[in-house]
């Protein structure tokens, strides 16, 4: 109850959008979820892999790791054809205080074979299937930019994965149009991110356009 009101009040997103982005919850409480998983038969080893834990690296007893997201909103990354390949988590105020990462706002799953920072684009998958043929992509900075754009009626909305655009980033999108939207925030970073960008794009062969946003907002902030 508490985690979807933070999600219909405080961030203003219709429960329907959670369900069809597969948003979720990681429970502050993680006790349950290992010997769940045990009990349904998977290894330690399989266990250690997933990203999901800390600890996998200096306890041998899989009772003993902690999980990475305690109590954070949790967001499903795709690959291209629509697969969960990863996790990023927001935190929020119940956030564990002993959590390693608290003062992180967002955290990814680690790099896997499957996940890949410069080569992950956040939402192509459902970006590439619902805008019309020769529409651009509109490159936001976040995830949550992202689907806010896309609740807003711009299907061509996507994100990197918390790090720099990469030739990566840009060479899967020049497979699908010839045209970038540039939406990112108009704080410093926002502008420096870019900047930094407009010489990768035009490498690439792409024809990049730049939207900026009045008072310092980002695109979440501007469409909700």
């Amino acid at each position: 109850e508490w985690i979807r009101d933070y999600w219909t009040s405080k961030r203003k997103f219709d429960l329907q959008i959670a369900e069809d982005f597969g948003i979720g919850f990681a429970p502050v409480d993680d006790s349950k979820l290992i010997p769940g998983l045990i009990k349904k038969g998977y290894t330690k080893e399989a266990l250690a892999q997933t990203g999901l834990f800390f600890g996998t690296d200096r306890m041998p007893d899989p009772l003993r790791w902690r999980c990475r997201f305690r109590g954070r909103l949790i967001i499903p990354i795709r690959d291209i054809q629509g697969r969960v390949i990863a996790f990023t988590a927001r935190t929020l105020d119940i956030t564990p205080q002993d959590d390693p990462s608290r003062e992180a706002k967002y955290v990814n799953s680690p790099e896997t074979e499957l996940f890949k920072k410069s080569r992950t684009v956040f939402n192509i998958d459902r970006a590439r299937a619902t805008r019309k043929d020769g529409e651009p992509f509109v490159l936001v900075e976040g995830q949550l930019d992202a689907i806010r754009c896309h609740t807003a009626g711009i299907p061509g909305a996507i994100a990197a994965q918390g790090t720099a655009v990469t030739e990566e980033h840009l060479q899967q999108l020049r497979r699908f149009s010839p045209q970038l939207i540039v939406f990112l925030d108009a704080d410093t970073a926002g502008q420096k991110a870019a900047l930094r960008l407009l010489p990768i794009g035009l490498k690439e062969g792409l024809d990049i356009r730049f939207l900026s946003l009045p008072g310092g907002k980002d695109p979440d902030e501007y469409f909700s």
